[in-house]
């Protein structure tokens, strides 16, 4: 799991409740880009990939491999100050893929150490103009659904809202899925389920499921706390029929059981 404040990443071994630290090469301030309220750094996204537990170091604008086995770090750095590099996802080829939020990209880092960085490139029709122009969108997490096709979920409000992303990753072209008559709230992560697509939306406590064979949209709203309007769904997972998602201002977790549509 990751740590903001220390920074770093931790090893919890639960039949002995040993928990092993790893703390980030390099200094940290208090604040500045990437650091979130009392954090020095988001780690965001983890992945066990090619012998290594990756992390995502937004405030140093940087990927990190740690080795357990010789407590080293292989430093990945990324291009500009503050790319915000998100969530991973191992992919096709044994490449790992990662979102970069603030600068618009989808990275991949091959084996071999190579890094390959996609600009993702949208288009937005000016109000009261025929003009077209391209914009950065804001691509949250990626998902594969086989070797050609994968998809990702961007947040960005400039192209006619949120919307979900098809492309093949041997050729980068992404065409948008799911129709742009549903409106979509600030939807942070995507999951492959049942025949469709989960986003969870944290903008509106809820999750929305896109199925891919009936074109059709569902929303299932999460339970509610009494202080603030949303309980803040960040992360899903799916498996089976079930579906876990974290409340991070609800302070829980929730599962939804699509074969029986109940909540808990």
């Amino acid at each position: 799991f990751g740590e903001q404040a220390p920074p770093g990443v931790a090893h919890l071994y639960p039949a002995n409740g040993t928990r092993v630290e790893y703390g980030f090469p390099g200094t940290y301030g208090s604040s500045g880009p990437g650091r979130s309220c009392s954090g020095k750094t988001d780690v965001w996204g983890l992945a066990l990939w090619n012998g290594r537990v990756w992390a995502t170091d937004s405030a140093q604008n940087r990927l990190l491999g740690l080795s357990p086995a010789n407590d080293s770090f292989r430093v990945v750095p990324l291009a500009g100050n503050n790319s915000l590099p998100y969530t991973f996802t191992p992919g096709p080829e044994g490449a790992l893929w990662f979102t970069q939020a603030l600068s618009g990209e989808i990275g991949t880092l091959f084996p071999n150490g190579s890094l390959a960085e996609h600009p993702v490139l949208l288009s937005r029709q000016l109000p009261n103009s025929s003009v077209v122009i391209s914009v950065r969108g804001e691509p949250d997490q990626i998902v594969f659904a086989n070797d050609s096709r994968g998809y990702f979920v961007d947040a960005s409000p400039l192209v006619q809202g949120s919307a979900i992303y098809e492309f093949d990753p041997n050729h980068f072209s992404p065409r948008q899925v799911g129709g742009s008559n549903q409106t979509l709230y600030s939807p942070d992560s995507i999951a492959l389920g049942d025949g469709g697509i989960w986003l969870a939306q944290h903008g509106d406590s809820s999750l929305a499921f896109y199925d891919l064979e009936n074109d059709s949209w569902t929303v299932y709203p999460t339970s509610s706390v009494g202080y603030i309007r949303t309980t803040l769904p960040y992360f899903v997972k799916t498996n089976g029929s079930l579906v876990w998602f974290n409340e991070h201002y609800g302070n829980r977790m929730g599962v939804i059981d699509y074969a029986s549509k109940t909540l808990t």
